[in-house]
């Protein structure tokens, strides 16, 4: 080192505080001057990288720094922070915005009545600060003067100003800081009330039993009200469910689908087509579909259908036929034909010409329906299984996508981890520097810089690889409309799945 170096002084940036000293590197032994003013609360300091954090210092390239090595900080003696974003300072609870839970060195009893500046060790070598070792975790007072040695390359003093005019801050609190005594009171509050869930569950029953009193024709009117408002809330959600009900209800007691339902069941698929093609349902299934998806129209139908009596002699396949429920005398309050319900081909009325038609050529008109019912099924089930395969690609690529991301931060750990491990052997060569005598002042030499030697930690980190899980099952499609909840799924129309990055 040079004699008579001075550390402190000026500094043409305005800045908080100030950290000045010299940076040796170990190989050569060489060492130029370090100066860095620091402008954003709280700093972090660490090895230099390629980081969107406005608050991150580097310190170099040095391995034997970690990315995040230490944090400085402003807070009070009951742990809140200050925090500046370019405008003011505000004020953070404690933890809320700590990176984690921290041991204080500094005695409570000595720690100042207003409030003073705290550095912390975040990394896995250890830090010294005023001949104190600071292990990962813990955090210390800092004063200025302060001298502060980071590996072995590193050797900085902290300074405050000392021409700057007091001028005290008005620090702004969070909205939601609120006293301890009063949240606390509060949640108790909240934990020993029960009764207003069951209000509101109560509530939620009562407009479903005030649902199924009205007639089919007034809830067709609610719904078409609701999505002309564009309004899609829990309850109409539970009209469209009430709806669909009377759908599959209306569709059992079709002449049509009885006739196809005689020998071994009807498909799903004629049941949604009768209904869709119905002068009573046509509508209102164009509006569900607006507001939801596909399959959750799908599993929709499905559930209504159990829940109407209809049983099915499988669980999964193309052949899976529904056996009508139980013709029961419910009366829905209209005034209209069920019968009249359906396709445009008015197959129900009597005195129809179909119905006068000889039994020869209507069985073979039953026969060419069934035939295209089940080419119909299959191309169902087809396109059911191309959207699985789909799902279950998306869901392998955000699967891969996610677990490279974390993959990618576990390397940089663990490449830290070998970083410094590389170095600790340097690090131990070099021994212990001799110890300071005193605090500098703001002219401090720089003979004084040399500090006792600091041992390195190093905890063995466990690498966690997360496996793609895939899974899919024969008839996942089937299952998952089975299992979707009595109310229609009140979801907007999907946006594209975002894929998600680790911070």
């Amino acid at each position: 080192m040079t004699e008579n170096a001075t550390f402190g002084g000026s500094c043409e940036t305005p800045c908080f505080a100030l950290l000045d000293g010299r940076v040796t590197d170990p190989e050569t032994e060489e060492s130029s001057s370090f100066k860095i003013p620091l402008t954003k609360l709280p700093a972090v300091l660490g090895r230099s990288h390629e980081t969107e954090n406005p608050n991150f210092f580097g310190l170099g390239r040095r391995k034997a720094l970690s990315r995040k090595q230490c944090v400085i900080y402003y807070q009070n003696a009951k742990g809140g922070c200050v925090e500046w974003d370019d405008l003011d300072l505000k004020y953070k609870e404690t933890g809320s915005w700590d990176y984690k839970k921290t041991t204080l060195k500094t005695p409570i009893d000595k720690l100042p009545a207003e409030g003073f500046f705290v550095i912390e060790c975040l990394g896995r070598n250890s830090i010294t600060v005023n001949k104190q070792k600071v292990e990962q975790g813990e955090s210390i007072v800092l004063e200025s003067g302060a001298p502060i040695r980071i590996s072995q390359s590193h050797r900085l003093y902290f300074f405050l100003p000392t021409d700057a005019p007091p001028r005290k801050h008005l620090i702004q609190e969070t909205p939601n800081s609120a006293p301890a005594a009063t949240k606390a009171k509060r949640r108790a509050s909240l934990d020993a009330s029960s009764s207003s869930p069951a209000k509101k569950v109560k509530g939620l029953q009562s407009y479903t039993e005030s649902l199924e009193t009205m007639s089919t024709q007034e809830l067709l009117r609610v719904m078409t009200n609701a999505i002309t408002a564009n309004v899609w809330d829990r309850k109409n959600q539970m009209v469209g469910t009430v709806l669909v009900l009377r759908a599959v209800k209306d569709a059992a007691k079709a002449h049509q689908i009885m006739e196809l339902a005689k020998d071994n069941g009807v498909a799903r698929s004629r049941v949604i087509d009768w209904i869709e093609k119905s002068a009573k349902y046509k509508e209102f299934v164009q509006q569900l579909n607006s507001k939801i998806e596909p399959r959750s129209y799908q599993a929709a139908m499905t559930k209504a259908l159990l829940k109407a009596g209809y049983t099915r002699n499988g669980t999964a396949g193309r052949y899976v036929k529904w056996h009508l429920p139980p013709i029961e005398d419910d009366d829905d309050n209209d005034d209209d034909d069920d019968n009249d319900e359906g396709d445009d081909d008015d197959d129900n009325d009597e005195g129809d010409p179909v119905e006068q038609e000889s039994e020869e050529n209507e069985e073979e008109e039953n026969d060419e329906e069934e035939n295209a019912s089940d080419e119909n099924d299959d191309a169902e089930d087809q396109e059911d299984n191309e959207m699985d395969d789909d799902d279950a690609d998306e869901q392998e690529d955000n699967d891969v996508e996610m677990e490279g991301t974390e993959n990618n931060e576990a390397n940089e750990d663990e490449e830290d981890e070998e970083e410094e491990e590389e170095d600790e052997e340097d690090d131990d060569g070099e021994g212990e520097d001799a110890e300071l005598d005193e605090e500098p002042t703001e002219h401090a030499d720089e003979d004084e810089l040399q500090e006792e030697g600091s041992e390195t930690n190093h905890d063995d980190v466990e690498d966690e690889d997360e496996s793609v899980k895939n899974e899919a099952g024969e008839g996942a499609a089937e299952n998952e409309e089975a299992s979707t909840e009595d109310n229609i799924d009140g979801d907007e129309k999907s946006e594209p799945e975002q894929k998600v990055a680790k911070k």
